[in-house]
């Protein structure tokens, strides 16, 4: 398999989306080519093929097909199912069948295949809750896939907008928590205050990727905070800073371990608790399971670093700041409502 290389376009799938966008800004325009299913970025400086993932040939004609593959010299493949309520034939299709049939083209154009994971597939598998662990499921056979091929995997930890303005182009499960803090929609936070939440901005992550594209890099990497992640704890006292900052009376919320919340809180509550209540929590949980890991992650940094000229390690406090400016922004407020408390015997 040949080297990427300056001959050639590097094909990002998924440029639309989150990684795939912000990866694509690293490049000169000259060296990409997107990949798109639906809507292209609003005035791309390079070409973007309207493609699926999930179909042969990545549902290109037979000519444009092999255009596409003789004009490459790598594949960055960013395209993947990332929402964990879609339904579980849509996230199966894209991740796992998408990832095979990308990982065909690299094969049919004999170019690198990058591939970019999620760091959840660490969890053991099966041990994810709920709709959680279609995702989980999905993304290790996407790696299998991608293994099998000679892929370079990249295993991101959440990722948020960019470290300077904020930007991303879609908000994801991360925000939804932040949200569900922000405007007290659900009576208790079903985490434990000492587990931790991995987070990046996506001009990190994406220059990572970019450091260890351009070395040729081969192997599978962490891009995390590792011991650098914050802790449940330190993220509700950041979001609580900003619901304060743009005028929200939000009270601190009581963090609980999910455990408990699952064997005692949920099944003693369930016929006390407003429809609507019960359902926030329990998608609360959902979100909170998708974010929150119990140890800090692997970081693969040290070892790039050695070989790849990594841009520098974020301000995580500053980043989620311009992060969440952008959101308010985007989003045009919040709901400002008396929070509903439970009473003492409700959660006794």
């Amino acid at each position: 398999m040949s080297a990427a290389s300056s001959n050639g376009r590097l094909l990002i799938t998924g440029v639309a989306g989150v990684v795939g966008s912000a990866l694509a800004a690293t490049f000169e325009p000259d060296r990409v080519v997107g990949l798109v299913h639906a809507t292209a970025p609003a005035h791309a400086p390079f070409p973007v093929e309207t493609g699926d993932v999930t179909q042969p040939r990545l549902a290109l004609d037979r000519g444009s097909y092999r255009s596409l593959a003789g004009s490459i010299c790598g594949v960055l493949h960013c395209a993947a199912a990332t929402t964990v309520t879609a339904p579980e034939d849509h996230i199966l299709s894209t991740n796992v069948s998408g990832t095979a049939n990308v990982a065909q083209l690299a094969r049919d154009a004999d170019v690198p295949l990058y591939h970019v994971s999620t760091m959840y597939v660490r969890r053991r598998l099966g041990s994810a809750p709920g709709r959680m662990a279609v995702y989980q499921r999905s993304k290790i056979e996407a790696e299998d896939a991608a293994r099998q091929a000679g892929a370079t995997i990249f295993r991101p930890s959440v990722v948020i907008g960019d470290s300077r303005d904020g930007r991303i182009a879609s908000f994801q499960g991360f925000y939804s928590a932040i949200k569900a803090i922000v405007e007290s929609t659900a009576p208790i936070v079903p985490v434990s205050p000492s587990s931790f939440v991995d987070f990046l901005p996506q001009d990190y992550v994406a220059g990572c990727i970019r450091a260890a594209v351009d070395v040729h890099a081969r192997g599978e990497f962490w891009l995390t905070a590792g011991d650098r992640a914050w802790t449940m704890e330190r993220l509700v006292d950041h979001a609580l800073d900003f619901a304060q900052r743009i005028g929200m009376d939000a009270p601190r919320p009581r963090m609980v371990d999910s455990e408990v919340v699952d064997r005692l809180i949920v099944p003693g509550m369930a016929d006390r608790l407003p429809a609507d209540l019960m359902k926030r929590l329990e998608l609360f949980t959902e979100v909170a399971a998708h974010i929150v890991i119990d140890d800090p992650l692997p970081s693969s940094q040290p070892e790039l670093e050695a070989a790849a000229d990594l841009p520098p390690f974020p301000d995580l406090g500053a980043s989620l700041d311009a992060a969440l400016d952008y959101w308010a922004a985007k989003r045009g407020g919040f709901r400002n409502r008396a929070p509903r408390r439970l009473a003492s015997r409700e959660v006794a």
